[in-house]
């Protein structure tokens, strides 16, 4: 299996060669490095340049861009390798061995994910995002599937469309929603394995009055009010849902969810 690197950057030049220590030090071979450039100010395309120079398997795109999903866009059309992987400026992965473990034995699967780690400024980790093996409906709805520790098969993108450039914050969350949600064919595999570290300093942990009208416009656009309400009731317990997948039967769950109410 190869795998396309995917990183967006823009006037962060310390944060993508902090990136790029981690992606060369992977032990993994049949990848590639994209990075896509929204026309940086910062020495940026010309560091990139040089580094075309020294790393194998490097694409470089430096032009203005309409924001974060575009650029991941364009990354997606460029990329060659079988799976996408998302790694963004300041993003950098769990351990030399991450590629490696993730695409071993995973001919079978469309999506490949495991855990993120959250880290702050000082790069202290303040949060372990386990994936969910085998997630519901209610899993999705509550955003299981984390960007930066999620392997994507690139064909993918091409049956069910890329992301929702006009987003600023939730195209991802959308994109895997209306994906994974409503298409049993999408074949999943989690691994209980740590990817990457994701920085928590980006608009999205900043600004959750954006992410909340966002997250609405998805949802409003993908399910009809009454179930939404339902469903928004269910999220609010996270524990009551993983005991369901376990062993709860749909007669209680009815029941509760009628208490509940």
């Amino acid at each position: 299996m190869t795998c396309s690197i995917i990183t967006i950057t823009y006037n962060n030049l310390a944060g993508l060669r902090k990136t790029a220590e981690f992606v060369a030090a992977q032990t993994y071979r049949d990848m590639e490095w994209v990075v896509v450039d929204g026309a940086s100010t910062d020495g940026t395309r010309e560091w990139l340049d040089n580094a075309q120079c020294t790393m194998r398997n490097l694409q470089i795109l430096s032009e203005p861009d309409k924001g974060v999903y575009d650029a991941q866009n364009k990354g997606i059309g460029l990329a060659k390798g079988d799976f996408c992987f998302f790694l963004n400026a300041g993003d950098t992965f769990c351990g030399a061995d991450v590629v490696a473990r993730m695409m071993a034995d995973c001919e079978g699967a469309d999506i490949v994910y495991g855990n993120e780690l959250v880290v702050d400024a000082e790069g202290r980790v303040v949060e372990h995002c386990k994936g969910v093996d085998d997630p519901g409906f209610v899993d999705l709805y509550n955003s299981c599937m984390k960007h930066q520790a999620t392997f994507i098969r690139r064909c993918l993108f091409d049956k069910y469309g890329k992301y929702d450039s006009t987003m600023r914050i939730c195209a991802d969350f959308d994109w895997f929603f209306r994906v994974i949600a409503f298409h049993d064919e999408v074949r999943l595999l989690y691994k209980d394995v740590d990817v990457a570290y994701f920085e928590n300093t980006g608009l999205s942990y900043h600004n959750p009055a954006l992410c909340a009208r966002e997250r609405k416009q998805i949802l409003d656009r993908l399910m009809p009010a009454r179930l939404q309400r339902d469903y928004e009731t269910i999220a609010r317990y996270p524990r009551l849902t993983r005991v369901r997948r376990q062993w709860l039967p749909n007669i209680l769950l009815r029941v509760v969810n009628r208490l509940m109410k």
